[in-house]
C-alpha cells in the first residue's frame, strides 16, 4: 500500500488544480525530502509553490518506496452552529434547547483531534478502515440485499475515555478522505438524546419527527456527506427499560421507537454514516446493535459450534437446507447450479442455527 499524505491548504484553490498539486507533492517527497518519517508535519517548503497553497502538510503512514497517496483539503473556520427549532417545530408554546449542533468538516476546530488520541495498538486503523469501506461501499451505490453494509458505528466505554472527541476526530478524517473526490462537501451533525425528551406528555415523538424533518434538506442532498452523532444514546434505552417496567409513562417507548423508526429509514441514504456513543453498552435496545445482520449471526453461532466434530460440521449446510426448509420442484435445478439463487439469506441462516441447536443438544445427550 502507498504511503498517506494529507496537506492542508490555503483558501482559494480552484479543486480543478488538484490534480497537478498532488503530482508536485508526490515527486516532492519522492525527491526533495531528506527524512520522511509516519507524524512528521510541515509547514515550510523549500519549494516556492508549496509555500504559497499548502498551509500544513502531515506524513501519516509511508511505504517503502515512498510512493503517496496525497489527500488536499480546505479547513472551515466557522464554528459549530446550534440549530434551535421554532416553537411550532416542536411543543407548541415551548421552545426546547438546541436540537443539534451542526458543523462543515474538515474544520480547524477538528484538527489534530486524531493524532492526539492514544488507544491500543490498531483500534483507530481498524476503525478508520471499516468507516472508510462502509462509506465506499455506499457512494458506488452496493445493493444491501446482496452485501450487508452497516453504517451504524457504537462507541463505548467509561466516561471520559473520548467516545465523543474519537467520533468527531474520525468524521474529520473521512471527510478528508473522500471529499471532493465522492462528495461535495461534508458535514457533522451532534444531536444529544437528552434534547429529544419533552416535558409535556407525548410530545418526546413528536420532537424526534421534527428533528429528522429539520435534517432532511442535508440527507437528502446526496452531494454531501452527513455525519450523524447521537451523544449518550443509553438515556433513551434506560428511559423505555423503566417504562416497560411500569416505572416511566409510555411516552419514552413512543420516543425511542420514533428514533428507530428514523435510524431505519437512513439504513438507505449512502451518504449517512451514523455514530453513537454510550457509558453503559449492555442498556443499548437490539434495534441499534442489528443483531440481525448476517455476519454478526454467523459469528455468534460459529462461537456456539465450539467443540463439534469436523464431520458434523461439514453436514450441517445440507441437514439445515433439507430438514427446515421449504424446497418446491421448481427450484432444484437452479439450486444444483447454485444455491444462493433459490433461497432466502436470512431464512437459511434461521435453519442454520435450528439445525445446530439440535447437533449441540445431541452432544450434550451423549
Amino acid at each position: 500500500m502507498p504511503g498517506i499524505v494529507e496537506c492542508r491548504l490555503k483558501k482559494g484553490l480552484n479543486p480543478k488544480e488538484h490534480e497537478d498539486l498532488q503530482i508536485l507533492i508526490q515527486k516532492w517527497l519522492k525527491n526533495d525530502l531528506d527524512i520522511i518519517a509516519p507524524g512528521l508535519v510541515l509547514s515550510h517548503f523549500h519549494e516556492q509553490q508549496l509555500t504559497d497553497i499548502v498551509d500544513m502538510m502531515r506524513i501519516v503512514a509511508i511505504d517503502e518506496k515512498n510512493e503517496f497517496k496525497v489527500y488536499l483539503y480546505e479547513c472551515d473556520e466557522n464554528e459549530p452552529f446550534d440549530h434551535i427549532p421554532s416553537p411550532d417545530e416542536g411543543e407548541g408554546d415551548e421552545c426546547p434547547s438546541s436540537s443539534f449542533k451542526e458543523i462543515v468538516v474538515p474544520c480547524l476546530n477538528f484538527e489534530d483531534m486524531w493524532e492526539n488520541l492514544i488507544f491500543e495498538i490498531d483500534v483507530k486503523d481498524q476503525l478508520m478502515n471499516y468507516a472508510a469501506t462502509a462509506i465506499l461501499f455506499g457512494s458506488r451505490h452496493v445493493d444491501l440485499m446482496k452485501i450487508c453494509c452497516n453504517r451504524i458505528i457504537l462507541f463505548h466505554g467509561e466516561p471520559g475515555t473520548g467516545k465523543t472527541t474519537l467520533c468527531k476526530a474520525l468524521a474529520q478524517k473521512l471527510a478528508i478522505r473522500f471529499v471532493p473526490k465522492h462528495y461535495i462537501e461534508a458535514r457533522f451533525i451532534e444531536i444529544n438524546a437528552h434534547s429529544l425528551f419533552s416535558k409535556w406528555f407525548s410530545e418526546s415523538g413528536k420532537l424526534v419527527v421534527a428533528l429528522f424533518k429539520s435534517l432532511e434538506h442535508i440527507i437528502n442532498d446526496e452531494t454531501t456527506l452527513t455525519f450523524l452523532l447521537i451523544d449518550e444514546v443509553e438515556s433513551l434505552t434506560a428511559a423505555r427499560t423503566a417504562a416497560l417496567k411500569g416505572n416511566e409513562p409510555s411516552d419514552s417507548i413512543r420516543v425511542v421507537n420514533a428514533l428507530l423508526t428514523e435510524i431505519d429509514k437512513l439504513k438507505y441514504k449512502s451518504n449517512v454514516m451514523i455514530f453513537a456513543t454510550s457509558n453503559l453498552p449492555d442498556s443499548i435496545v437490539l434495534s441499534l446493535k442489528d443483531d440481525n445482520d448476517p455476519s454478526i449471526r454467523l459469528w455468534n453461532l460459529s462461537g456456539q459450534l465450539s467443540g463439534l466434530s469436523g464431520r458434523v460440521l461439514r453436514k450441517l449446510p445440507l441437514l439445515a437446507y433439507s430438514r427446515h426448509l421449504i424446497v418446491r420442484y421448481e427450484f432444484l435445478v437452479s439450486l444444483l447450479n447454485n444455491l444462493t439463487e433459490s433461497i432466502d439469506e436470512l431464512s437459511y441462516l434461521s435453519a442454520l442455527e435450528k439445525q445446530s441447536r439440535i447437533e449441540i443438544e445431541a452432544r450434550i445427550a451423549k
